[in-house]
């Protein structure tokens, strides 16, 4: 099912001309059956976006809009069972749901074939981290990640790539600044499929964090002269939100020049290969921003350096304790 109906087709363009009013109508062309409102309406209620976060109603509409045949919707559907999103988790079950909707859906057949694939999260118990950093603490995970893994997140991030921008901290709305020249994509809670659950996991795993403990999985592409200038990851003094604890870097290629990660105040460079992951800790003693953390990605002089980054926070962004 690829058409919108005419209602849902007026609905989206309002909001593309940034009638604010438009996502009221949501909820009766969702409340209609319409599946593309279903899946809209979930994904917003998923998001907290203009309407209150509520994880089990967006489980549900998006549910609905899977039993209406809606792809995009049986896919989502899958991806919340394995993490327990709206519903109590149920990878085994998701499995499963993915092994039948890969019967006819190219993608999902892919993602079904590589999981068998994905190691890292038992290389956790079994690889020693190299500390290059005791205080503040750096640490490099050699080869933690499969090419099943790494391979994955650049195959499906590819099409996806758009300029990437910094966050203004007048209006908090990201603007293009030559601090920082790459291509990057992230992905969003209800695009964390079953592979990049289990990447996730590792970096939990590794981190002793829980998977709900960071921002969302964000794909970095740098070509030719393309940089990141020094700047810190943890957020300012004063803001509200969850801070960031960790940094974790993973390499995705390593057939490029250049495009060293440099920490300046602790002359430090560091260069991973494909499938190893640096992990850095951005906040002092007293959960503040260290200082001492301020790095960059110098700028890569050949080749295009492909790297994930995941966010770490201090605190659970999501309680999924309530579905059991």
């Amino acid at each position: 099912m690829r058409e919108y109906s005419d209602s849902y087709a007026a609905w989206l363009k309002r909001m593309r001309s940034g009638d604010t009013a438009a996502h009221a109508q949501l909820e009766d062309l969702a409340k209609k059956g319409d599946p593309h409102a279903l899946m809209a309406l979930g994904d917003m209620r998923l998001a907290g976006k203009y309407f209150e976060r509520d994880l089990v109603k967006g489980f549900k509409n998006i549910a609905k809009a899977a039993e209406k045949g809606l792809l995009e919707a049986q896919r989502a559907h899958i991806y919340l069972t394995g993490k327990g999103i709206g519903r109590k988790a149920n990878p085994t079950l998701a499995r499963n749901m993915l092994s039948r909707l890969a019967e006819t859906d190219k993608f999902s057949a892919v993602q079904r074939a590589l999981l068998d694939h994905a190691t890292s999260r038992e290389k956790v118990g079994e690889i020693v981290p190299e500390t290059i950093s005791d205080d503040p603490s750096i640490v490099i995970w050699r080869g933690l990640f499969s090419e099943a893994e790494f391979g994955y997140l650049q195959h499906i991030g590819l099409p996806l790539m758009q300029p990437a921008l910094v966050v203004d901290p007048k209006t908090g709305t990201g603007r293009l600044d030559p601090i920082r020249r790459s291509d990057t994509t992230s992905f969003p809670l209800i695009s964390e499929d079953l592979m990049l659950q289990e990447i996730l996991g590792t970096v939990a795993a590794a981190t002793d964090t829980t998977p709900t403990q960071g921002e969302s999985l964000t794909l970095l592409r740098y070509r030719p002269g393309q940089e990141y200038r020094p700047h810190y990851d943890a957020y300012n003094p004063g803001w509200a939100g969850p801070q960031r604890k960790y940094t974790c870097i993973i390499w995705i290629n390593d057939d490029y020049e250049g495009g060293e990660t440099h920490f300046p105040r602790l002359d430090i460079t560091v260069k991973g290969k494909a499938g190893d992951m640096l992990v850095f800790d951005n906040l002092d003693a007293d959960g503040k921003r260290n200082p001492l953390m301020e790095h960059a990605g110098l700028p890569v002089t050949r080749g295009e350096k492909w790297i994930a980054t995941r966010w770490v926070v201090a605190v659970d962004t999501i309680d999924l304790k309530k579905f059991g």
